[in-house]
């Protein structure tokens, strides 16, 4: 189900190159059909055709994106966290109005010139934050993004 509301979110517009779900610690579940493509074996192509089940820690990911919104104590919260430890840096958590209304908006270059734009919104499950919905735009909307 999930992939299928991220495959409907990239649908909506051609400029859109990824829509993924993030926990707080920037571990994707799934992704949409694109990159939920079966293993080959070899990983070049598979670095590109199977983007789910993944810690996006790299270059390009933050943590602060996938924690808008959940305060300015979710910066001393390690990159890979149990949720006892951002309760006890007295992030917020709960869903409330305030909270549901924040996000984040990056652009970013990346090695090949590409022109990234990333929005990350906050996402709830059972009125307690999960992490973000990220979605990424590039300005020309027939590019794709590598790895």
């Amino acid at each position: 189900e999930l992939q299928r509301v991220m495959d409907q979110a990239k649908a909506t517009d051609p400029g859109i190159q990824y829509a993924n779900v993030l926990d707080a610690n920037l571990y994707a579940p799934s992704f949409h059909a694109d990159g939920a493509q079966d293993w080959t074996g070899i990983p070049e192509k598979d670095m590109l055709g199977n983007r789910m089940k993944r810690i996006y820690d790299g270059r390009w990911s933050s943590p602060d994106s996938v924690r808008v919104g959940m305060g300015p104590n979710a910066k001393k919260v390690p990159d890979r966290a149990s949720r006892q430890q951002f309760i006890d840096a007295g992030c917020e958590l709960a869903e409330h109005p305030a909270i549901v209304e924040q996000f984040m908006v990056r652009v970013y270059v990346r090695d090949s010139s590409d022109v990234v734009l990333t929005l990350s919104v906050p996402i709830f499950v059972r009125g307690q934050r999960y992490g973000a919905v990220s979605l990424g735009w590039t300005a020309n909307p027939n590019q794709s993004l590598s790895a």
